[in-house]
């Protein structure tokens, strides 16, 4: 072996530096005399920027390159003529060689399906493992893995490889085949090629490796028997003297992470040279996951915790925006983001809004690329013909047809799409064409969809030429990516170049697939990433992940999303991929906790000022927990995080100026209200703002606006309930809703669930937007559904009341009033798809009386009909329908079974209550007749015991406690709601009611029935704690919201986000709830003696989700 020499020590400037100077020592100065071989992870400029810092007068001297070129280089020295087979016919042949495998015990067996993309991933990783491990051949693989002790595996990965390399060989050009890259590295290697690759080197650098293959280990093996090689890593406890095997065997804390780097090293003998850190490095990084137990001072460290992500971002980069304005130099500040794919797109947006100049590189799924997303709704297109498809197609801001389709207004058809809720292209088409005269345009767009739908009929091979032709006219061509300005504009570049890549593969590889063209291209798709690098050439903010700051140099960094969540861990994998990384040290997988809590340890060490920060809670409100480096940082430094908010970053300043410091619009804002609320002088801070013509035009009526704007805002930045959180005087209340309304149990739920939703709906009345459907919603099918179920079972009595056997079959009934409900709905104008009510009528009766007997495409043979019945002669409940549709006050017209004309008083309470119960059932020859109370519901989401024993749902047990003031000689026993949702899915949920009159599901006939965790263990006893529950809880509860509405407390909804479900909340875009205050709130709701509801439930969502409970 020549001169090698591995360069340790715990400061990596200093180590990088002093290899560098090494090689420099060792080169002539002649052009490229020196070879730096990167790790992915390294950015050539800065090597080159290290490399001129040592001196200016050699950069002629270094040349940069990787592993991968380095052999393609010494194979051209030496004529040889191979190609190397691209990663995406790499993974056609993976996909190829599974579906092939005919052995249902091979454990990779997919049925000869198409294997999905995860595990053509995986599989592929798994191989190229296996390869640079020296296994590149079927028996190869098979001989090693039987010797390391896994022979069952070892025979199903040989069948696999097999599979692989037999289709490799039938796309075989005359007698070239396309290389693996491990077999380009062992033949490098063997030949002797990389000498005359070298014959202009003096000296090699290997840069900052933290693992090596075994195929890597003896190239490096190659080069040090020639060529003076030198190494660097930085090793935070490396000891001052002694050999590279002393140093491997005291290994510990962060630098775990280059054990297997380490190991290499060792192993080919070179020798280890110790450099000191400068006096002034920081020492924590070497306490970090060791035994130590003497605290440290973390003087250069900052650490911040921030409400949630958004708001550390922005805080973040509102503090880099002031150091800019200050006169510090971009290129000294840093920014590293442990969740770099997740978060750069975030970031980028709060960057480009503070205007600062940064390189933030780029890494998305192909399918969250607008090209990607264009190609893939083109299949959806080919596959299922759909409005949103084509929507989907022409609202891709890539896509930039010409011709007629140019004249498309994609706006207008996206209104017609929304205004009539439909999903069906010819329905689509028709109206667009009626409403805009627009025939021709029609025509123009169903000639595009039946070309995309011939790709259905296309063989595989000829997809690509299809796509491309699709493409063109979309005005997705090569052309329209020549000149990418931006980088969103180059990721569309990549992912343009990179679908054609998986196009060529699959056209080159055709002929080893035979089913479903389309869904192979599609699932092609599935696991390519596009990446970009920045491309700026001024002074900017280094945008990097956590790996890849390894080396980097800065005097200010922000280490962003510090979050268990966020922060590298080691990705899951196949369980007999475990096994095999588990078998031999050549086989183990890169650690990425370790490798990341190396990365994180060379950060603290590399610059001089640090701010670690990470968000509290997702946007959501549900909590995150902190890294495990945090917890580290914590116990060896004493380090305490600072909770920073909107209102401290605006507050530091101390005057009103500092709403006019550099920032957003929005920080102007934010400024804005912050000072008003500590000068208790809007008008003040309004006239400065107006004055400086930052915000606004200098008129009053701006500044008026603005002032009561920014009040506004900054009275809903805080948890305290002001008068900007929907509270009104109770004199308010009584002139707009009144004192002596009866309120029925939706309304109770409503305010339950959001006090500022109730406010809107029912106190402004403010109806929910009217939705224009050629097909029947989910309301006007919901009432087609319950008409059906009340007619059946009053059909059968003589009068209201009267107990209805439900174990006799009456099928011919049940669609005799079936068919009438539909023709009262339809002669209205009511539409229902013709697929809807096949899930409904499908089996039922006659087929010759049953328009809609046959099932739909892809369901069962019975609908939802037969399915009820089905369920209710099978008398597993004992009790009888006897009141239908029961309405209890605000009598109607039609009503058939009315319980009271007037409302009722709630028992033991000053509450009237109205309303209409679905049924009631009762069990005969009990004493008092024992009643069951039952709601129906027709959608998917069911309310559960929980919500309701803990003051969220009340239908079920208000009128369980009111019927038996209604009905004569009755007691209440249980009630739960029942689900009848098309196409079967008819169970009963959320039940109540004590276990002594209840039924396991598996159990004899009861009044009810329950699953085993359906009645919470407080009502699982006798009756007297249902008694207690429905006629004292439901009561005190009820009383508690009609106190908060009578009282004006409105304020918006402090349940976690999915209970009030307020994505799909009609009044979103009018409400300002933070969901990430909700604890805070309830707090504020009891110190200042608001009067308002706050659910139980409340308590045991928090104490689930781990947070605080209120």
């Amino acid at each position: 072996m020549d001169d090698a020499t591995l360069f340790v020590g715990p400061h990596y400037n200093r180590v990088t530096t002093t290899a560098l100077e090494r090689a420099a020592a060792l080169a002539d100065p002649q052009p490229a005399s020196v070879l730096y071989l990167t790790a992915r992870s390294e950015q050539p400029n800065e090597i080159e920027r290290r490399w001129n810092a040592i001196d200016e007068t050699l950069p002629i001297q270094l040349q940069v390159t990787t592993f991968d070129t380095l052999v393609d280089r010494a194979l051209e020295s030496v004529q040889s003529t191979s190609t190397q087979l691209s990663l995406e016919r790499r993974y056609r042949l993976v996909e190829a060689a599974l579906s092939a495998l005919e052995d249902p015990t091979n454990k990779l067996y997919t049925d000869r399906e198409p294997p999905r993309s995860g595990l053509v991933s995986q599989v592929e990783d798994l191989l190229s493992l296996l390869e640079f491990a020296g296994e590149i051949t079927p028996e190869a693989i098979e001989t090693r893995l039987t010797a390391e002790g896994i022979p069952e595996i070892a025979a199903d990965l040989r069948a696999v490889s097999e599979g692989f390399h037999g289709a490799r060989e039938s796309l075989r050009v005359g007698t070239q085949a396309e290389t693996l890259r491990a077999e380009r590295y062992t033949q490098t290697i063997n030949s002797g090629a990389i000498d005359a690759a070298l014959s202009t080197v003096d000296v090699v650098v290997l840069g900052r490796f933290t693992l090596f293959s075994p195929l890597e280990a003896q190239l490096i093996e190659a080069i040090s028997e020639t060529t003076p090689t030198v190494g660097m890593l930085a090793l935070a406890n490396a000891p001052p003297t002694g050999t590279l095997a002393e140093t491997r065997d005291t290994l510990q804390g962060v630098d775990r992470g280059v054990e297997r780097a380490l190991r290499v090293y060792d192993t080919l003998g070179f020798e280890q040279t110790y450099v000191e850190a400068p006096p002034t490095a920081p020492e924590i990084t070497q306490s970090l996951f060791t035994a130590t137990t003497d605290p440290l001072e973390a003087t250069n460290i900052d650490w911040h915790e921030y409400q949630t992500a958004n708001h550390e971002l922005r805080g973040v980069c509102r503090a880099i925006r002031e150091q800019l304005s200050a006169g510090v130099d971009p290129t000294n500040i840093g920014v590293v983001l442990t969740d770099h794919a997740g978060s750069h797109e975030q970031l980028r947006a709060q960057l480009d809004a503070y205007e600062i100049p940064a390189a933030v590189s780029e890494s998305r799924p192909l399918t969250k690329t607008s090209v990607g997303r264009a190609l893939a709704a083109i299949f959806d297109l080919a596959r299922e013909p759909s409005a949103e498809s084509l929507l989907t197609i022409f609202s891709n801001p890539v896509v930039t047809p010409d011709g007629t389709l140019a004249t498309v207004d994609i706006n207008q058809l996206a209104l017609v799409a929304d205004r009539h809720e439909t999903t069906r292209l010819d329905v689509l088409l028709d109206t667009y064409a009626e409403t805009d005269d627009a025939a021709e345009e029609r025509a123009a767009l169903e000639a595009f969809c039946t070309d995309c739908q011939a790709l259905t009929e296309c063989p595989l091979e000829d997809i690509p030429t299809q796509v491309e032709a699709i493409f063109s006219t979309l005005g997705i061509t090569e052309a329209a990516f020549e000149a990418p300005t931006g980088t969103t504009e180059r990721l569309e570049q990549q992912a343009y170049h990179t679908v054609r890549r998986i196009l060529d593969s699959l056209e080159a590889t055709a002929s080893l697939f035979e089913n479903d063209p389309v869904e192979r291209t599609r699932q092609a798709l599935e696991y390519t990433t596009v990446e970009t690098e920045p491309q700026r050439t001024d002074a900017h903010v280094a945008v990097v992940g956590l790996t890849e700051s390894v080396g980097r140099s800065f005097e200010q960094v922000y280490v962003v999303g510090l979050t268990t969540t966020n922060f590298p861990s080691q990705s899951p994998r196949l369980a007999f991929t475990k096994a095999i990384n588990e078998a031999h040290p050549d086989f183990e997988a890169a650690d990425q906790k370790l490798e990341a809590r190396y990365a994180f340890g060379s950060v603290l060490t590399q610059a001089d000022s640090i701010v670690l920060s990470h968000p509290m809670r997702t946007p959501e409100g549900a909590p995150l927990v902190e890294a495990d480096v945090l917890a580290e940082l914590r116990r060896v430094a004493e380090c305490e995080p600072v909770t920073i908010d909107d209102e401290q970053a605006d507050t530091q300043s101390e005057s009103v100026q500092r709403a006019l410091a550099p920032g957003t619009r929005e920080d102007l804002y934010r400024g804005a209200a912050r000072s008003i609320a500590e000068h208790d002088d809007p008008t003040a801070v309004a006239e400065t703002l107006a004055d400086s013509s930052a915000l606004t035009d200098g008129t009053d009526a701006v500044t008026t606006r603005l002032m009561n704007g920014t009040a506004c805002a900054a009275a809903r930045g805080t948890p305290s309930i002001t008068d900007y959180d929907g509270q009104l005087d109770s004199r308010t209340v009584e002139t707009h809703y009144g004192t002596d309304t009866a309120y029925s149990p939706s309304a109770i739920e409503t305010y339950a669930g959001c006090g500022f939703k109730f406010y809107l709906q029912r106190v402004l009345d403010i109806a929910e937007p009217d939705e224009h459907t050629l097909e029947a919603d989910h309301l006007e099918r919901g009432r087609f559904i319950h008409a059906i179920l009340e007619r059946y079972y009053q059909e059968a009595q003589s009068t209201p009341g009267t107990p209805v056997d439900p174990t006799v079959r009456r099928e011919d009934d049940l669609l005799t009033v079936a068919n009438d409900v539909l023709s009262e709905y339809t002669a209205y104008g009511t539409a229902f798809h013709d697929g809807w009510l096949r899930q409904v009528f499908a089996g039922l009766g006659d087929p010759e009386q049953n328009e809609y007997y046959e099932t739909p495409t892809g369901f069962g043979e019975y609908g939802l009909l037969v399915t009820f019945l089905d369920e209710e002669t099978s008398g597993k409940t004992t009790g009888q329908p006897a009141y239908l549709e029961g309405r209890i006050g605000r009598r109607r017209s039609g009503d058939r079974t009315v319980l009271t004309e007037e409302p009722v008083t709630l028992p033991g309470s000053d509450v009237t209550i109205q309303g209409q119960l679905d049924r009631i059932d009762l069990v005969p020859e009990t004493d008092p007749t024992e009643a069951v109370v039952y709601d129906y519901k027709t959608g998917s989401s069911m309310p559960s015991t929980t919500e309701t024993f803990e003051g969220l749902r009340f239908q079920l047990p208000l009128y369980a406690h009111l019927i038996e003031t209604l009905v004569d000689d009755i007691e209440t026993v249980g009630g739960a709601y029942y689900q009848t949702s098309p196409p079967t899915d008819v169970t009963k949920r959320g039940i109540i009611g004590s276990k002594a009159k209840a039924s396991h599901t598996y159990g004899g006939p009861a009044p009810i029935r329950y699953h085993s965790q359906s009645l919470p263990a407080t009502h699982r006893g006798d009756a007297d704690s249902f008694r207690t529950f429905i006629e004292e809880t439901v009561v005190e509860n009820v009383e508690a919201v009609v106190d908060g509405i009578q009282q004006g407390s409105y304020q918006p909804t402090v349940l976690a986000p999915s209970y009030p479900n307020c994505e799909h909340c009609a009044y979103r875009a009018a409400c300002d709830v933070r969901h990430h205050h909700r604890h805070e709130v309830i707090d504020q709701l009891d110190a200042q003696g608001v009067s308002a509801y706050v659910p139980e439930l409340v308590q045991e969502v928090d104490a689930a989700d781990g947070g605080a409970t209120q």
